[in-house]
């Protein structure tokens, strides 16, 4: 286990994520993650990205690039709204959430404590 969890993380360092996918259930699924959204007068980044994240069966695996602190995360899906809050400790490689729904489009944000936000998109 721990070796397939070094691959999944040595791969999303050398391989971003940057496709959008339907895949079957125990697939691994992509999440899209893009720039920060525009919040205001909450601060914008440039191209780089400190967050990836893939579904893997029912967790969402959240790998972080640098020490981006404490990560707040909101998951919602288009049909029924907020399904849920995390805070995620982003000076750890990677984090995990609980994720067991249904087929549906999903969209993830992350806020850091930097003042940076981040959404993540993904369909089941």
């Amino acid at each position: 286990m721990k070796r397939v969890l070094i691959a999944i993380i040595a791969f999303s360092f050398f391989c971003p994520i940057n496709v959008n996918s339907v895949a079957q259930e125990g697939d691994q699924i992509p999440i899209v993650v893009k720039k920060p959204k525009d919040l205001g007068d909450r601060p914008r980044s440039g191209g780089f990205l400190p967050i990836s994240a893939i579904l893997l069966s029912e967790s969402i695996v959240v790998f972080f690039s640098g020490n981006c602190g404490n990560v707040d995360v909101v998951l919602e899906s288009s049909s029924s709204g907020v399904l849920g809050t995390e805070t995620l400790d982003g000076s750890l490689i990677f984090d995990t959430i609980p994720f067991n729904y249904g087929p549906g489009h999903y969209t993830i944000t992350f806020f850091l404590s930097s003042g940076y936000v981040y959404e993540g998109l993904f369909d089941i």
